[in-house]
């Protein structure tokens, strides 16, 4: 498979320095991939998730990617998020059968069920061994502890409780109406909306996508075997000082938002609560 790596950098701020002398991005210049992820270390050895002095532009780089794939489909993920196995192949052969590359309305969505499993399990590769995890409590719905209404419109009991497919066949489980505050992550045409990029750093960056997708007549499809995983247990002492800071100054854009969302849907009777 084809991996494109896409730098962004803030014009008004000055190049950081690695300890080699080499300039910032331009360090990255014709590097081999074997040797990619000792060189970014290099240039930012101590950072952690939105401890920076330049507000984590989390929506930029997403609509960055999004305008510079080549694929009808997109799947959003975070980086700390490992995929079902086989998932791509699935979803291209899901997508063969139902003539997802032919057809006019793409105003469906396939939604990938979200877990967290604890560091010292190995990631589960199959709804089987998912299922084997959530059993012995090793694993659980993402967001389980930090914010379950986030996710529990996925409907976690229906999927877990629905047959696995031995061939690892994708298909529709059932569809779900979306309500305030769901944020399920999922594969979409790339047609879909953009993400709204006055979100930085924490907090609503997501759930903004999805409820501008709610107005604009979108619906959500379940996934019976596809599942996203985090490897380690999400806990609320994990994130960064200034989560809460963040969350207060998204929580007006997401009003601001919602409010513009009304006048450019104008004929939609759909709202995002």
């Amino acid at each position: 498979h084809n991996v494109s790596f896409h730098l962004v950098y803030p014009l008004h701020s000055k190049a950081a320095s690695s300890g080699n002398g080499h300039q910032g991005a331009l360090a990255l210049t014709l590097v081999e991939c074997p040797t990619l992820p000792r060189r970014l270390r290099e240039l930012q050895p101590s950072a952690i998730n939105y401890g920076h002095q330049i507000a984590y532009p989390v929506n930029l780089l997403r609509n960055v990617a999004r305008r510079n794939v080549r694929s009808q489909f997109v799947f959003v993920v975070d980086i700390d998020l490992q995929v079902s196995q086989g998932l791509h192949d699935a979803f291209l052969a899901f997508a063969k059968d139902n003539s997802l590359f032919s057809r006019a309305d793409h105003q469906e969505v396939f939604v990938v069920p979200a877990f967290e499993a604890a560091e010292h399990v190995t990631p589960p590769r199959n709804k089987a061994e998912l299922l084997g995890l959530l059993e012995r409590g090793a694993a659980r719905p993402f967001y389980a502890e930090l914010c379950h209404k986030c996710h529990k419109h996925t409907d976690y009991e229906a999927w877990t409780n629905a047959p696995s497919a031995l061939d690892n066949k994708l298909e529709v489980l059932y569809q779900v109406s979306w309500k305030d505050p769901w944020e399920p992550f999922f594969i979409a045409h790339n047609s879909a909306p953009l993400f709204d990029e006055r979100f930085r750093q924490y907090g609503f960056n997501r759930i903004s996508q999805a409820c501008e997708m709610h107005i604009a007549g979108y619906s959500f499809a379940v996934l019976n075997n596809a599942f996203v995983v985090h490897r380690g247990l999400k806990r609320s002492g994990d994130f960064h000082r200034e989560k809460d800071k963040d969350l207060d100054r998204n929580r007006l854009n997401f009003r601001q938002f919602k409010t513009e969302l009304k006048e450019k849907y104008k004929q939609s009777p759909r709202r995002c609560y």
